[in-house]
């Protein structure tokens, strides 16, 4: 029982924390723009389910299925640092989930939800190294998209 609790957390904080990356690059882009911004949480695009909340529209799709999203703006930023902040920021969340779950883990790693965090931490871990590791999809709905890591690579590099 104490392993369907743990997995039934980790699961959860699991989906939050895909939403609260892809909001991260959200906020950021409310700050530089008078525009919308479109979080796709699940398969990217999506139109299933939607939510506004302010100039943020959230739409999910196979959400439950899936840990993956992106953001579809509807105008551009202006400066390269204002794309190089957009593209930071939602690896940022996940690092700062990282921190809090293991300080968590460490001061209540006896306790179910202590344990959690400790899962939790490694799975952020994951969608880090996934999201600043340059790669591009190869296949399926998101074919052709390019992670956070290949677009920060490609302003560094002036290959913007």
């Amino acid at each position: 029982m104490k392993f369907v609790m743990i997995f039934i957390i980790v699961y959860i904080l699991t989906k939050v924390s895909v939403i609260l990356h892809e909001l991260g690059h959200g906020l950021v882009y409310l700050k530089y723009t008078e525009g919308d911004i479109y979080v796709y949480i699940g398969d990217v695009p999506s139109e299933n389910f939607q939510l506004k909340v302010g100039r943020i529209n959230f739409a999910f799709n196979n959400w439950l299925l899936k840990n993956t999203g992106g953001i579809n703006p509807s105008q551009n930023l202006k400066t390269k640092k204002e794309e190089l902040l957009l593209y930071i920021a939602g690896p940022l969340v996940n690092m700062i989930i990282i921190l809090i779950s293991l300080l968590y883990f460490w001061n209540a790693r006896e306790s179910l939800f202590g344990i959690s965090m400790g899962y939790l931490s490694i799975i952020n871990l994951y969608f880090v190294l996934f999201a600043v590791i340059p790669m591009t999809w190869l296949s399926g709905p998101m074919k052709g998209v390019r992670n956070d890591g290949s677009r920060i690579r490609d302003i560094l590099t002036n290959k913007y």
